[in-house]
């Protein structure tokens, strides 16, 4: 997903962008994410991880919590911002299936 690219100066590019760091939050098995596991998952060193979530942050997309001395969890506050995730990514199922909870079985008292 990113990578050192270079401009035609010979600078470094940012190649990360944000919606990479959100992508990863989306598809991550825990409800929240470390900068390690940011920067594992799409090759970036720690620090463009810690950059980008704390943009982020800043923005308001994602939350934040110190849990330790030096250890930060970071997280999508609320399913509706994951929702407006998945539709900038082209992948919102739920607003392509307007009538997907039809599908449900009911699961009322006398069920």
């Amino acid at each position: 997903m990113a990578g050192k690219e270079r401009s035609d100066n010979g600078e470094y590019v940012e190649t990360t962008t944000p919606e990479d760091v959100l992508l990863v939050m989306r598809d991550a098995e825990s409800p929240f994410v470390t900068v390690g596991d940011v920067a594992e998952a799409i090759k970036c060193s720690r620090e463009t991880a810690r950059r980008k979530l704390t943009e982020l942050h800043d923005s308001g997309d994602i939350e934040r919590r110190e849990i330790g001395a030096s250890a930060v969890v970071w997280w999508v506050p609320d399913s509706g911002k994951m929702a407006r995730i998945s539709r900038r990514h082209g992948d919102d199922h739920y607003g392509e299936n307007p009538d997907w909870s039809d599908e449900l079985p009911n699961l009322g008292e006398n069920a």
